[in-house]
């Protein structure tokens, strides 16, 4: 039994050492939404939203691992920039009617050209720019560790966990 807890041991460390930006993005995107939660309800720690975050974040970023790991990168800065904007768009939306934008809103949409530039900058504020530090700070680490070469290396790396499939 102490074989197979250290081996799952060895197994999370190894992966939570290797996937550093994934790690990353979750966090950043779970502290996106608490900021959300914390500007607009107040219920910073109500649980029920976060579990939904944190799934929905947690499916999103393992979808990563069906590609490329050169890919990944971008995968990552994708969804970071996304969970980004629909965090700024709720904040901006629930300033106006008290909840968070819903589907059918987005067909709504193609009305934005109708309002002209005068509404549209009346409705932006510059409370919503926090949500996008975590992208900004993913981006930076990722630039960091190209300098350092972590990705080059992370791809002989990927030889050695097929050792981790047998364990």
């Amino acid at each position: 039994m102490e074989s197979k807890i250290n081996n799952v041991k060895k197994k999370l460390i190894y992966i939570t050492k290797n996937n550093i930006i994934l790690i990353l993005l979750i966090v950043g995107g779970i502290l996106e939404d608490m900021l959300l939660r914390a500007m607009t309800t107040g219920f910073t720690l109500y649980w029920k939203p976060i579990v939904t975050s944190i799934s929905m974040i947690i499916f999103f970023s393992i979808l990563s691992f069906f590609l490329p790991y050169k890919k990944r990168n971008i995968y990552y800065m994708i969804l970071s920039t996304t969970i980004g904007i629909v965090n700024a768009a709720n904040f901006l939306y629930y300033k106006f009617y008290n909840s968070f934008i819903s589907l059918s809103i987005f067909e709504q949409i193609r009305q934005l050209d109708d309002l002209g530039r005068g509404t549209i900058k009346s409705i932006l504020d510059i409370r919503a720019i926090p949500f996008l530090i975590p992208t900004v700070i993913l981006v930076i680490v990722i630039k960091k560790l190209n300098k350092i070469n972590y990705f080059e290396k992370r791809e002989d790396i990927e030889q050695e966990e097929k050792w981790l499939e047998h364990l």
